[in-house]
């Protein structure tokens, strides 16, 4: 059945045909504001340069550095890695959703600066679904795009994140906080492994549905749970009907289970309603430092 639905997806990509994504930086609209900082990474983890609105000033990744050194920049900052299929277009759909998050946020206090950290999401599109949300037919990408999240998160990105806890050592940023949500949470996990390990880490990471397998997972969170108080720096939250994650994740690591098919590591939103033992006892054990 697997080889069977497999074999159609590709005969619909070879007859409607694809369009190659540039590897390039893609947000071309107004200049952000100042709570809002976008970083585009290419697929060998270098930053794209971005000039953005025509003649006004360039912002590249030093417009960051300048606005720490002239405290433009805000105590807090929220770092979002996107997943498969999205980019930094201006009309992408988790770009416009992260803006509107940190608009909302600094509506009350305290104040947030976010930091989109943007890749090439899509390497192809297939061309009648264009730029829509159907998104099924070129999901032969997705073997592609998990291996560039990885390699951006271990050659570009954990840069990133060194120069933001530098910058949090010197007193000039209080909290970081890093969010990734899928192939946007391997980004941030192989940006961030060893970091998470350190016992004085004060950086808190968030995946959602991430793409990873358990065993990438399971020595990371299980020393993260040792730390000062008990108090996790590292949260997963997994959905159950994550497809690319439970089922075609599952297709590219052969014999291992996505972290979303892995109850010991993440359970769904609601797992631990209804007085669920087996969710209720993991988290005791977690918290008590055992592998459960």
């Amino acid at each position: 059945m697997i080889c069977r639905l497999l074999a159609i997806t590709l005969a619909l990509v070879f007859i409607s045909g694809c369009t190659n994504v540039p590897d390039e930086a893609q947000y071309s609209g107004e200049n952000p504001k100042d709570n809002l900082y976008i970083i585009e990474f290419n697929d060998k983890g270098g930053v794209h340069k971005q000039c953005f609105g025509g003649s006004k000033p360039c912002r590249y990744l030093e417009t960051f550095h300048k606005g720490i050194e002239s405290s433009q920049i805000r105590e807090n900052v929220i770092v979002f890695a996107h997943g498969w299929h999205h980019n930094a277009e201006p009309n992408d759909k988790n770009l416009d959703t992260f803006r509107t998050f940190i608009n909302r946020l600094n509506a009350r206090t305290p104040q947030y600066t976010g930091i989109y950290l943007a890749w090439r999401g899509d390497s192809s599109d297939v061309i009648f679904t264009d730029k829509t949300d159907f998104e099924a037919l070129d999901f032969y990408t997705l073997w592609n795009r998990n291996s560039v999240a990885a390699h951006i998160g271990k050659n570009g990105a954990n840069k990133f994140f060194d120069m933001l806890t530098s910058y949090q050592k010197e007193g000039k940023i209080r909290n970081i906080i890093g969010i990734g949500h899928s192939m946007g949470g391997r980004l941030v996990y192989f940006a961030n492994k060893e970091r998470i390990k350190e016992p004085n880490n004060n950086t808190f990471f968030l995946l959602i549905n991430p793409a990873l397998t358990d065993e990438d997972m399971k020595e990371v969170l299980m020393y993260d749970v040792k730390k000062i108080n008990n108090f996790p720096r590292t949260i997963v939250v997994q959905s159950e009907s994550d497809i690319p994650i439970t089922f075609g994740y599952d297709l590219i690591h052969p014999g291992d289970e996505s972290v979303g098919d892995s109850w010991a590591i993440t359970h769904d939103l609601n797992a631990c309603q209804n007085n669920n033992d087996k969710c209720l006892s993991c988290l005791k054990a977690k918290s008590n430092g055992e592998n459960p």
